[in-house]
């Protein structure tokens, strides 16, 4: 299956679709910077295209349908949960770009961010999958949640930075996936898709805490590197924490090394599905960058 050609036409269908107010100018500089937000690598989408493009027979003609809105349901409810993440962290720009609560307001922001989680329900409803819609918001939220309560050096451990992961970005990948269960009788085939799903998931946030090894540090938040550091050096750990070292380059290549074998190692815990095989060589190759 062509994955960049399933992207653009989800893009295409979200830029014509998601819209406040189609027969008012109330909110046309609003939607016309929603639209541009549009953007991105889209890899909960391509899994979720990739597992129903592998169980098309078992879906059906209207597998493409069902794989389109049920992507467009977890990329707005991501976008939404982007909007009011941007608002918590007091951030500035996303990805290059002001972010919408210091392009309009913060009291615009949460109110389009609770606006577009409802659109994206709206999606799953639309192929009688409501449920998968509402269990990505909680799963959000409650992951969001986890973060603010355990924000202190004491808390920085495995499993709490598990359960943050778990719940904010893995969940999205296994949702997305497990959306099949509304249209094929559950299986076996289908555990393993949402299995996987969720373990890459993890996979992608801890490589994506690796990049981001020195912001992340700054940002007083449980990460992977931090959750590394502290159980080797408690002590560089707290002054990092407190802003009293800088990580220097030896110790970044250090953290790097050893949180890539981890990678690896929850990568192959299980065996890597077919229809996700493309996703296990991009980690790979991307890993094997990572220096």
């Amino acid at each position: 299956m062509d994955l960049d050609a399933f992207v653009q036409e989800l893009v295409s269908y979200l830029r014509e679709s998601v819209f406040l107010g189609r027969d008012s100018r109330c909110f046309s500089i609003e939607n016309r910077f929603i639209s541009s937000l549009w953007k991105g690598k889209f890899l909960r989408s391509k899994f979720i295209a990739a597992a129903f493009y592998s169980m098309r027979k078992q879906i059906g003609r209207n597998w493409k349908r069902y794989a389109l809105k049920a992507a467009a349901g977890i990329e707005i409810i991501h976008l939404a949960s982007l909007i009011h993440d941007d608002v918590i962290d007091g951030a500035e720009k996303r990805r290059g770009k002001i972010c919408f609560h210091r392009r309009f307001s913060i009291s615009e922001a949460i109110v389009w961010g609770d606006w577009l989680f409802a659109r994206g329900v709206q999606e799953f409803e639309d192929i009688d999958a409501g449920i998968f819609g509402t269990m990505a918001i909680s799963e959000i939220c409650e992951g969001q949640l986890l973060e603010e309560k355990l924000c202190a050096f004491r808390n920085i451990n495995w499993d709490n930075y598990f359960s943050i992961i778990s719940k904010k970005t893995a969940a999205l990948f296994q949702i997305g996936v497990e959306v099949l269960s509304s249209f094929i009788y559950p299986s076996d085939d289908v555990m393993r898709l949402s299995d996987y799903a969720f373990l890459w998931g993890i996979s992608f946030q801890l490589y994506d805490d690796l990049l981001d090894i020195r912001e992340d540090f700054s940002d007083k938040k449980i990460t992977f590197p931090m959750v590394l550091l502290k159980r080797v050096d408690t002590s560089l750990a707290r002054d990092m924490w407190d802003g009293k070292k800088e990580l220097d380059a030896q110790a970044l290549r250090w953290l790097r090394s050893l949180g890539k074998g981890i990678i690896g190692d929850i990568l192959n815990s299980k065996r890597c599905p077919e229809a996700f095989s493309l996703f296990y060589e991009w980690m790979v190759e991307k890993l094997g960058r990572l220096n």
